[in-house]
C-alpha cells in the first residue's frame, strides 16, 4: 500500500484531503466511528480515505463517491481528485454563508408582506376616503 498523508481528529486518522469540516460533523450512523462499512471499506491502513456506498448515498454525493471495497486505490485516487476539484475551491464560510443567504431570504419575504399590506392600506384607505 502506498505512503498515505493523513491528520488525526477524535483519535480516527483521516486522510489530508479529506476536509476536517466533514471529519468532525458525521451524520448519525455515518463515518467511520459508527458505520462498520466506513471501517471496513473506507480505510486504507487504518487510514479514513472515505465514505462506504450506503453513507455516501445518504450525503448524496457531495461526500465524495463511496467506497465499495473493491479497487482501493483506483477509488482512493477519484475520490482524491473529487475532494482536490470540488470541494477545496468551496469558501470556508460556506455555511455561514448559506445561514446569511436564508435571513436575507427571510427578511425579503417579510418587506413583500409588509409591500402587499401596504399597498391593501392604500387601497383600503381610498375606497374609505371615496365614500
Amino acid at each position: 500500500m502506498p505512503n498515505i498523508p493523513f491528520y488525526i481528529q477524535s483519535g480516527t486518522k483521516y486522510v489530508d484531503y479529506f476536509p476536517v469540516y466533514f471529519a468532525g460533523h458525521h451524520m448519525p450512523g455515518t463515518g467511520p466511528e459508527q458505520c462498520m462499512q466506513c471501517t471496513e471499506n473506507g480505510c486504507i491502513d487504518g487510514i479514513f480515505v472515505g465514505y462506504c456506498l450506503n453513507c455516501a448515498f445518504k450525503y448524496k454525493g457531495y461526500r465524495g463517491i463511496g467506497f465499495s471495497g473493491e479497487n482501493m486505490l483506483d477509488d482512493y485516487t477519484t475520490n482524491k481528485n473529487f475532494f482536490t476539484h470540488k470541494i477545496m475551491f468551496v469558501p470556508p464560510d460556506t455555511i455561514a454563508t448559506s445561514v446569511k443567504r436564508l435571513k436575507m431570504l427571510k427578511t425579503l419575504k417579510l418587506w413583500k408582506v409588509l409591500g402587499v399590506l401596504g399597498i391593501l392600506g392604500i387601497f383600503v384607505g381610498w375606497l374609505w376616503w371615496c365614500k
